[in-house]
């Protein structure tokens, strides 16, 4: 192939669920129509759209007949995780974790209420990286349910690998996800995964008794208990779930990229 014939493709990625604008329309600047109806002027011109997950193409064949429909999976950089994982971490005692945008999607009222139905049995705090419009409504919540004492608020972290790896469980409660990095990243890193059935999370997570249904604070605060007694049970989840994560590395990711894009000259 001469440099001649190169000529501009036009490659969209697509990494949020289309459920997504209608089932939390406060996360946009504008309505739902406004990002459907892009999608149908602007995608059919597309000569590629790679999408994050099954779930994302799923829906977007729904709403356009495109031959060119494509899902690769966003990879993981090992090594540069297994570097970040050495530094150090501001909690001193054991602790549960969840990362991710402090938003009504996320579920976190429920982490919280369940976390209130076990805090007096298991010597852990509850540790939340990231941040967000419901940051004040989160502290609120925790004082009124007595659980502030035992909070860590840390904020947006760019790299959180060393709390990942340190957390005894990363518990995950999220109402509606695309494809969840955070969840991801947990798994890799060894923290047990407790995480609700949203839609979607079977791509990333199988179910070893770590999954309960969306909003269901009582079956949760059972999973977390359980997990933290049962110190077996915790090791045999956490291993599972890192040989879970193997298959995601970001070389992966990039030499599916390659190819495509390669084929799009062919």
């Amino acid at each position: 192939m001469n440099a001649g014939e190169f000529t501009g493709k036009k490659v969209l990625s697509c990494r949020v669920s289309l459920n997504h604008y209608q089932n939390f329309p406060k996360t946009h600047l504008l309505p739902p129509e406004f990002y459907y109806d892009n999608i149908a002027h602007y995608y059919p011109s597309a000569d590629a759209i790679i999408c994050v997950n099954r779930l994302i193409a799923s829906e977007l064949r729904q709403r356009l007949d495109h031959a060119g429909i494509h899902v690769i999976y966003t990879g993981l950089d090992f090594a540069g995780i297994e570097l970040y994982k050495q530094q150090p971490v501001e909690i001193t005692q054991p602790f549960l974790l969840n990362c991710s945008r402090l938003h009504p999607q996320k579920g976190l009222p429920v982490l919280f209420k369940a976390f209130a139905r076990i805090a007096g049995q298991v010597p852990h705090d509850l540790a939340i990286i990231g941040d967000g419009p419901q940051r004040q409504e989160l502290i609120e919540l925790a004082n009124a349910l007595g659980i502030s004492q035992r909070l860590h608020l840390l904020g947006k972290l760019n790299e959180p690998y060393a709390y990942l790896s340190v957390a005894d469980l990363f518990v995950f409660p999220s109402l509606n996800e695309g494809f969840s990095n955070a969840v991801l990243e947990a798994l890799y890193c060894g923290a047990g995964v407790i995480a609700s059935r949203y839609t979607g999370h079977e791509e990333i997570l199988k179910d070893y008794g770590n999954l309960v249904a969306i909003n269901d604070v009582e079956a949760l605060a059972a999973k977390m208990l359980h997990f933290l007694t049962d110190t077996p049970a915790l090791a045999r989840l956490k291993n599972q779930q890192k040989r879970d994560a193997g298959g995601f590395d970001v070389k992966n990711t990039c030499a599916q990229y390659q190819s495509l894009l390669a084929s799009l000259y062919q």
